[in-house]
């Protein structure tokens, strides 16, 4: 896998926000992973939505479709030095977000996302942003 998508791309597939499907059939499926983080972040959206018995099988489907990429110690040290470089600086992030970015830099992976602004602030994190227009 070349790509890991970010939680907001997974939730504008299942909101159906149009051009996001058209935008990741671009890059090789196969090339697109997950994290367990955003598969967290997912599954909590889902428990408190209103539309839970409606969305179940198609989120419990699309999450299934990637590869899932774990937090795991090697990114917990890589999520350490940014989150303690970015207080330096006065600029954090949500340990979500930072984990997520953390993954993507463990595995050499770029983090498909329409957060640029946000991300952007991880220097050695490669992004390929999604845009709605």
């Amino acid at each position: 896998m070349n790509y890991i998508l970010d939680t907001d791309i997974i939730s504008y597939i299942i909101k159906g926000r149009g051009g996001v499907i058209g935008q990741i059939a671009a890059y090789n499926f196969q090339s697109l992973a997950i994290t367990s983080i955003t598969v967290a972040e997912v599954l909590y959206g889902l428990e408190i939505s209103p539309k839970y018995n409606k969305l179940y099988p198609f989120v419990k489907d699309l999450l299934n479709s990637f590869l899932h990429l774990d937090f795991n110690k090697k990114s917990a040290e890589i999520f350490a030095k940014i989150k303690s470089n970015l207080k330096k600086k006065g600029n954090l992030l949500a340990d979500a977000d930072l984990m997520i970015s953390s993954i993507c830099l463990e595995n050499n992976c770029s983090l498909i996302t329409n957060n640029i602004k946000h991300f952007s602030r991880i220097k050695a994190l490669s992004l390929k942003p999604i845009n709605f227009g």
